[in-house]
């Protein structure tokens, strides 16, 4: 019968969010209108809410004379089939990451307004240094002001190098903040962290390692850009499978 599937999904769906907001420091409340509060439940909120009423219905008052009030239709059904496949296999961030080897790295022997020119033509505005293998910094646009607000009598001339900014380049020195995950973060994950600000300071890029940390091989980079709007495509994904 519809009618027992359908709380049958309806209590894996609380389930799965349970144990997703477990996690947190002051888990509780309703599972339910938590997730529609995120991005990702928003985009079922239609569903959600009507899921919630029929639930209500069924649960005080779920037969008349052995036969079920409410049988929800196929079509909502294969909705919360699909987001559960979503809470249970959630897309991961290294999918919408730029891959390793396509990451723009520099070292401190890169010459600075060499790497500002292909930071102007690639519109990109950190850039990962690298030494013996490891990420150890950030060259970013913050970096060359500070190097210029504090040191206006050393103008950069085509010699200056990467290694000169070495006191703005450590990921704590910036005005923004730099995550280190590793390869199971999922997209929603991500486009949590990007969301929060921390003593006001956003989060500006996430290294995907391999044992998420700076130790680990550099898999990934991800941005605020690879994460936002993306929605529609994780969702025409789901309805593939």
């Amino acid at each position: 019968m519809s009618a027992e599937r359908f709380l049958d999904l309806y209590r894996e769906i609380e389930e799965l969010l349970e144990k997703r907001y477990a996690r947190e420091s002051s888990p509780g409340g309703n599972v339910i209108l938590r997730f529609l509060q995120e991005k990702q439940g928003s985009r079922y909120r239609e569903e959600l809410n009507l899921c919630r009423e029929i639930r209500n219905v069924l649960s005080h008052h779920s037969t008349i004379q052995g036969r079920p009030v409410v049988e929800p239709a196929p079509e909502l059904l294969q909705v919360m089939e699909r987001l559960i496949a979503e809470l249970q296999e959630p897309p991961l961030a290294l999918d919408y990451a730029t891959p390793a080897e396509k990451i723009i790295l520099t070292t401190p022997q890169q010459r600075v307004l060499r790497l500002m020119a292909t930071m102007r033509e690639k519109g990109y505005s950190h850039i990962p240094v690298r030494v013996k293998g490891k990420i150890q910094g950030v060259f970013s646009i913050s970096s060359v002001f500070s190097y210029m607000l504090k040191y206006p009598a050393k103008p950069l001339s085509a010699e200056t190098r990467v290694e000169e900014f070495s006191e703005f380049l450590p990921l704590d020195s910036h005005g923004e903040r730099f995550l280190f995950a590793g390869p199971r973060l999922n997209y929603w994950e991500a486009r949590e962290a990007f969301s929060q600000v921390r003593k006001n300071r956003r989060l500006a890029v996430i290294f995907l390692t391999s044992d998420g940390t700076k130790k680990g091989r550099l898999l990934g980079m991800l941005t605020p850009w690879d994460v936002l709007g993306r929605e529609e495509e994780i969702s025409a994904d789901q309805e593939e499978q």
